[in-house]
Parts: structure tokens; sequence; C-alpha cells
């Protein structure tokens, strides 16, 4: 299930269709299609009753070759200094759990800017035996080129609002009911963005939203631009902070070269 706004600012704007790595979306097609690579981040609990548990959002991308889903550092609080093989993902039909093996990378006792709350998971060895897991992960190739605010169409970001979810416990069946929020926002004036943190953007809802946003964190942003005068999508970054008025988004450019620094020295 998916909460959206109540009209879709985006499809007001444009008529025709968005690219998105050289393929051309339709434009009723965008949001879901983004959206797709924001993930429950699930931690698996060692109970027989509640066997899982939603602990906030991921962003699944695929970068040089390797499968990795992104998060916050605050998220996995909830581990409560448990193993972190414990954190992982969902299977494609919902019922079968998929752990990384605990293979992350972070920053460790730094907590200085925003960029220090990430946490990246490889996920390249479970994709490898689960082949179909594969389709969840985005191919990043690009990075949003500079431009004038003028040419930014807007930004849609995505998560798991903790208050949103239901978790059913009857002797038939035990589920996470699941509901993904898709928010379309602009960009805040430079004036508003926050000047003593270069790693983040500040995110505005277009429209004011119906549910609080607490569990968004580790949610996808993607950003809709001209460029050359086409329009297209590109991963603009992670949420790391939400609250009714804001969103909070790390950066692609500081995602990428913490990726390149850990994962490839």
């Amino acid at each position: 299930m998916v909460l959206k706004d109540r009209s879709t600012a985006i499809e007001k704007m444009l008529k025709h269709t968005v690219q998105l790595n050289g393929l051309l979306i339709p434009i009723k097609s965008i949001e879901s299609t983004l959206c797709n690579y924001t993930h429950p981040l699930i931690i698996w609990n060692h109970d027989e009753t509640y066997s899982i548990g939603l602990i906030g959002s991921g962003t699944a991308i695929y970068y040089r070759s390797k499968y990795l889903l992104l998060c916050t550092r605050h998220q996995l609080n909830a581990l409560n200094g448990r193993n972190y093989e414990d954190v992982g993902l969902l299977d494609k039909d919902g019922h079968s759990f998929c752990s990384a093996a605990g293979i992350r990378q972070y920053f460790n006792h730094l907590n200085d800017v925003d960029l220090h709350d990430l946490v990246v998971f490889d996920f390249t060895e479970p994709c490898r035996d689960r082949p179909h897991m594969r389709e969840r992960f985005f191919n990043w190739e690009y990075i949003p080129p500079d431009t004038t605010s003028d040419q930014i169409i807007g930004f849609i970001v995505s998560g798991y609002p903790s208050k949103e979810q239901n978790y059913g416990l009857s002797d038939a069946e035990k589920h996470l009911g699941l509901r993904r929020a898709q928010v379309v926002c602009s960009l805040a004036p430079y004036s508003d963005q926050p000047k003593e943190d270069p790693t983040i953007l500040r995110l505005i809802p277009i429209e004011p939203l119906r549910f609080e946003p607490d569990g968004m964190s580790g949610g996808i942003a993607f950003v809709t631009q001209f460029t050359n005068g086409i329009p297209r999508a590109y991963f603009a970054g992670m949420i790391v902070r939400a609250g009714t008025h804001s969103f909070y988004i790390l950066k692609t450019g500081f995602i990428r070269n913490f990726i390149n620094w850990c994962l490839y020295p």
C-alpha cells in the first residue's frame, strides 16, 4: 500500500516522459518507478511470535558492480548491541528474510555532520545467491549536474513511516502490513539551507503531510530537472532526517565519495 500526495505536482508540470538512465519513463509511472528502490529495513528478532520487525527505511543501489543498501546509523540503535547480521531486507515474496551477513561500512566514533550517520551494507553476495533480488537495486550511474533552481522540477522522497505500519499476529498468518509514503518536495530556498552542514539539502513538501514521517530515514530521494532542455531524473540522495515540514537528504556526491573511499581504496 502506498501513501501519496493528494495531487502530484510533477504530473502537473510535465505531460509526457522523464528520462532515467537513458530510459523513457511515462510521467504517470515516475513516482512509483523511483520509489521502488526504497525498501523496509528489517530486523530479525529471534522470537517465535515477533520474528521480524521494521526499524525504518533503506535505499538500495547498484554501484560499481556492488549491490549496496544504505541506511542511517541512528536506525540501528534498535539492535541494542545485537549482531549486524540481524539487519536485512525481506525477500521479493515478502515472506523470507535476507541478511547482508553483517558486512557494512560506517563512520566509527564520528558524529560531526549528517554524513557520519551513513551506513552501507554490502548485499553483493546475497544477490549472487538470489538473482531475483537484483532488480530491487537502482543502477546508479549519474549524479545530478549542477543547475539553477528554475531548472529543477521537483524532488520525490519515499520511506516507511513507523506509525503507518501494521504487524498482523493472527494464528493463520503473520505479516507486516507495509505502507510506503511517497512525497513530492521542492528545494528550500538557499537562505533556509543548513549552512553548518554542507553534506545535506533541505526539502519542503509541496503539500502538508497527512502522517508522521518518523521512520522514513534511510529512504531514497530523486530529483527531476531539465538537463539540456530534457526532463531527467537522478538519484539525489538519502533521507537522514524528516519532520512534518522538512526532509533533509544526504547529497549523492558525499555518498559516492564515502563508498569509493571504503570499498575501493
